[in-house]
């Protein structure tokens, strides 16, 4: 029954390491077009917070309208992405966080964030290039 278990999980990471190969290009190229189009000059509709506001010639909204879209229901996957970069470092230990966010198709600030409270619990180790699993 065991073996069975461990041939399972090593399909599925290998289905999930071909994924992950087909979308690293896409999250590369996704990131050079957000890059292109925050220094366009003509991005004004783009722009988030005070610049959009001050772009658009419009107040803050009140408290109560930012209250409305507030998150009221909890996370879909708490710790989902906790598991997805362990695998990741499972798979290829000493990747760097931008690495892990190509990967894994997590935000490079989410993977960053994450590996360096990982970091501080132990639960990963800074290596010389990267992060590790102890």
């Amino acid at each position: 029954m065991a073996s069975v278990v461990q041939e399972s999980v090593q399909n599925w990471r290998a289905r999930l390491k071909e994924l992950e190969a087909q979308i690293a290009p896409l999250a590369q190229e996704a990131g050079e077009l957000r890059h292109a189009i925050s220094l366009h000059p003509n991005n004004a509709g783009t722009r988030r917070g005070a610049s959009a506001r001050r772009a658009a010639g419009t107040a803050r909204p009140s408290k109560a309208a930012t209250a409305a879209t507030k998150r009221t229901a909890p996370r879909a996957n708490p710790g989902g992405a906790k598991r997805r970069i362990v695998d990741a470092l499972q798979d290829k230990p000493g990747l760097t966080s931008g690495e892990v966010a190509a990967r894994t198709g997590l935000r490079r600030g989410t993977v960053a964030t994450a590996m360096s409270k990982m970091a501080a619990q132990g639960q990963l180790r800074k290596a010389k290039r990267g992060y590790q699993i102890p």
